[in-house]
């Protein structure tokens, strides 16, 4: 390829910022090379890649409001499942995983003594009025029937959008269209053995979990990530 277009124009034209097309590019979703340089050309007549594009078809409008969200802290001690946080040693392996976690997207000051990321999004400070300009991300979104629709999506578009790294704890719902949705985009899966006994704001385990749990995987480094979470479970990649 002696000539394409720069990842600044291809950017311009797939209407995404640089950090993303370069991301397609290391990863071959678009047809591009490097030059003698070692920066990226990407061809004229490239296509968008369309993984992360369908599911804003798929998932319905929800009437939840997403300034009412249940964050995770929201009210310490509660048994709402929407404020149940996860155990550290879940978080130690997704440390392990991503480096380090930039941002955890739906949390409070209570939850982030536990995940320790560099920075939060609360009710205060919200993850859908905010951008996730960052390189990683642990999710554990609030887990309502009437929500979690809404915390999806958010996190697709902002993944599609900065291409950042995460792990993502959800429960196993494989009927519902948000579950198809991250199936169809990340570059993982772990289905753990046994269900995660959530912790309460104090440290302590809340009984009444009926769901079994599932870890995605956003990145490049598969590998790593069937090595790490292979201990807990069955790796599909």
């Amino acid at each position: 390829m002696s000539k394409g277009l720069t990842v600044k124009q291809a950017a311009r034209k797939a209407k995404v910022n640089r950090r993303t097309m370069q991301g397609w590019c290391s990863t071959g979703r678009v047809s591009a090379q490097k030059n003698e340089k070692g920066q990226w050309l990407i061809d004229k007549d490239f296509h968008i890649p369309t993984s992360r594009v369908s599911y804003r078809r798929l998932i319905p409008e929800s009437s939840a409001n997403v300034n009412k969200l249940g964050y995770v802290g929201k009210v310490p001690g509660s048994r709402d499942s929407s404020s149940w946080f996860t155990p550290k040693e879940y978080i130690d392996m997704s440390k392990d995983v991503l480096g380090s976690i930039d941002l955890d997207p739906f949390s409070s000051k209570e939850a982030n003594r536990i995940v320790g990321a560099e920075k939060f999004f609360s009710e205060e400070n919200s993850a859908f009025d905010n951008e996730w300009d960052v390189l990683t991300v642990f999710m554990n979104p609030p887990y309502g029937a009437k929500i979690i629709n809404k915390a999806i999506t958010r996190f697709l578009d902002q993944q599609y959008e900065f291409n950042f790294d995460a792990v993502v704890l959800v429960n196993n719902c494989t009927e519902t269209v948000w579950f198809q949705n991250l199936l169809h985009c990340s570059a993982a899966v772990c289905f753990p053995r046994k269900r995660i006994s959530f912790w309460n704001a104090d440290g302590k385990s809340i009984s009444g979990n009926t769901r079994g749990q599932a870890f995605f995987y956003f990145g490049n480094n598969c590998t790593k990530f069937k090595k790490v979470f292979s201990l807990i479970g069955e790796v599909l990649l």
